[in-house]
């Protein structure tokens, strides 16, 4: 009878262990995107051109550094914590600028948070000059990493108001200037979420789910 009692008592304990990591696991939301799906959405002046496909021989077509595969959001205590993970194997040995010179121009991966209650916002992200990675300057205390082809992210729930309720999505940038300098070279937007759609500008994912 005892063996019976200590049995149960250990099925409880592992029970009660795991309970934890089950709600850790479900405050995750991850978003795929597929492959070979890269856009020309162009922006110059601060206005929105339509979204085109690149042409077959464009290099930035197939340049898997610029294709996101997934990105996800995630919650630690009071930091998110958010991942851009794309179709190339090693993101910093593989990028480079697909068209043009290296310099004076720049890649962007970033994204956006919206609170769904207050509708603060903030944003997180990264961008390549031609020689190295840096944090977006809409993002100065985001800490962030590069492994593989994942970039991760980290920011304080402070960058955003009520955080109960998120909506979150994500873009490649391929920049003909500075990351926000509005030239007649621009930028493009190279890379949307699957779900975006045009021109109502939507495409949002929410967290938690």
């Amino acid at each position: 009878m005892r063996t019976v009692a200590t049995a149960f008592s250990v099925v409880i304990a592992l029970l009660m262990f795991a309970q934890p990591v089950l709600a850790e696991e479900s405050n995750t939301v991850t978003v795929s995107d597929v492959k070979n799906d890269l856009v020309m959405m162009g922006v110059v002046f601060q206005q929105t051109t339509m979204i085109k496909e690149w042409p077959d021989k464009s290099p930035v077509a197939y340049a898997d550094y610029l294709d996101v595969k997934e990105a996800s959001v995630s919650k630690q205590g009071d930091t998110f914590v958010v991942t851009m993970t794309m179709w190339c194997k090693d993101l910093l040995a593989e990028v480079r600028m697909p068209i043009g010179s290296q310099q004076g121009k720049q890649i962007a991966w970033w994204l956006e948070f919206v609170s769904v209650v207050d509708k603060s916002s903030c944003y997180a992200g990264v961008w390549w000059n031609g020689n190295e990675m840096l944090p977006l300057d809409l993002s100065p205390n985001v800490i962030w990493s590069v492994e593989g082809a994942t970039i991760t992210m980290r920011f304080n729930e402070d960058m955003l108001g009520d955080t109960s309720s998120i909506q979150w999505r994500y873009f490649v940038m391929l920049c003909l200037a500075p990351v926000g300098v509005y030239t007649w070279g621009g930028y493009w937007r190279v890379d949307l979420p699957d779900c975006y759609s045009w021109p109502t500008n939507r495409g949002y994912a929410l967290w938690p789910a």
